[in-house]
């Protein structure tokens, strides 16, 4: 019963986070064609029962400048997005190795271990990441994608329970 009222508080948080991303988008904004998009991440944000061998998928509309993108790119354990993004870079961060399909319009973050069991987790595209012609990524490019952040998004989810105990882990990142 409490796993299921935990399961349901964290599709409802993801709902009204949702929410709050779309009536901010303005459809109108002008795109100058070079200006990178983030098409599709992979877990998407509030994404709950994601199984702990995952890797996380930024995928972009255009080729990208690898080493930007990696260079902006923060994973974290914990339901750091309350937090503030600044916080977060001074909690410790997930290590782990990139890799990249072959026109570089994906980015796989493999951690070095697996994620814990039922556990929240945090990553964060910051604003900056380039393309091959240098166009620099803006919140426009990212909407919709998670929650808004002054320079990026933050995108959360949660593993699912192999435990069998029923709870899942809500560390703040020792906050």
């Amino acid at each position: 019963m409490f796993y299921m009222l935990k399961k349901n508080l964290i599709i409802a948080l993801g709902l009204v986070t949702t929410l709050v991303v779309f009536t901010g988008c303005d459809a109108t904004a002008p795109q100058d064609g070079v200006t990178p998009q983030v098409v599709a991440v992979y877990p998407a944000d509030a994404s709950v029962d994601i199984a702990t061998d995952t890797s996380i998928v930024v995928t972009f509309d255009r080729p990208m400048d690898t080493a930007s993108c990696e260079s902006r790119f923060y994973a974290y354990e914990g339901a750091m997005g309350q937090m503030g993004h600044m916080m977060m870079h001074q909690q410790r961060g997930l290590n782990g190795t990139y890799s990249w399909n072959q026109d570089h319009t994906e980015m796989t973050f493999q951690p070095d271990s697996t994620f814990s069991d039922s556990t929240m987790y945090t990553y964060h595209l910051e604003e900056g990441m380039e393309n091959h012609e240098h166009g620099s990524m803006m919140m426009s490019g990212m909407m919709g994608m998670g929650t808004d952040t002054d320079d990026g998004i933050i995108c959360t989810f949660s593993t699912g329970d192999r435990t069998g105990n029923g709870t899942i882990n809500y560390d703040m990142g020792g906050m």
